[in-house]
């Protein structure tokens, strides 16, 4: 930290240098920053100090601490998160006073294929990021996801912690904003392994959602898969 301030607090030291490294993308937005014991080797200090850095950062809204996971780089003060009208299931949830919380099931590469490139706009050898998750709220399963995202426009998707952000806000890091969507909904009952995943007994009825998500541009960024618990989820349409 030689280049700061030496009358600055250390804590203010080590803040200013972690916002550098965001800034110049050595911490890229959405990606986990090191353990506190891990800066307090690099920058020769200690944990509490390293804390302390982190905790000024997050009252500015550089970067977000979720609880037993890390600490990541946000980007509400960097100018580059817009996600437009659209809310995700994160966002809603917490708007209607609940607690939100994802489960990362699976998520893996594979290649694109004739029926994804077409839906994409990419070529068939083009990578895919395949996502799977359940979502809960308030500790209790309400629905399980399965995502496919173009990885070509999503290029550093596979180092963030999609538990910590959702999908639509990692659009916004890229510039992208979900414009449209397109959603097919029909009742469905549920296998053995979905109603395991959903807290439920095989065979009972859900949900299922068929949504594509439409940038500014107009090309396909997300195909979701939803199952969401008949029991309890609930679905509106204003027109």
């Amino acid at each position: 930290m030689a280049d700061t301030d030496t009358h600055m607090p250390r804590y203010q030291q080590l803040r200013e240098a972690i916002r550098t490294k965001i800034e110049d993308e050595d911490y890229p937005v959405g990606t986990m920053l090191p353990s506190e014991h891990e800066l307090a080797q690099e920058f020769g200090t200690t944990c509490q100090t390293v804390r302390n850095a982190y905790a000024a950062l997050e009252d500015e809204g550089l970067v977000r601490r979720a609880q037993g996971k890390g600490v990541f780089v946000d980007a509400d003060q960097l100018g580059t998160l817009d996600v437009g009208d659209g809310r995700s299931f994160r966002q809603s949830t917490i708007a209607e006073g609940a607690q939100p919380s994802v489960r990362i099931l699976s998520h893996e590469k594979r290649e694109a294929g004739p029926w994804y490139a077409r839906l994409f706009s990419i070529d068939v050898h083009d990578p895919l990021y395949v996502i799977r998750r359940v979502n809960s709220v308030n500790k209790t399963p309400l629905s399980y996801e399965r995502t496919v995202v173009p990885l070509m426009r999503f290029p550093r998707l596979e180092g963030i912690n999609i538990s910590v952000f959702s999908l639509y806000e990692v659009f916004g890091f890229y510039g992208k904003v979900v414009d449209a969507t397109a959603e097919h909904l029909e009742i469905v009952e549920l296998d053995a392994k979905e109603a395991r995943l959903l807290g439920m007994e095989a065979g009972r009825p859900a949900m299922a959602y068929n949504c594509l998500s439409y940038d500014q541009d107009g090309l396909v960024i997300e195909q979701t898969r939803t199952l969401r618990r008949g029991d309890l989820g609930f679905y509106t349409v204003h027109y």
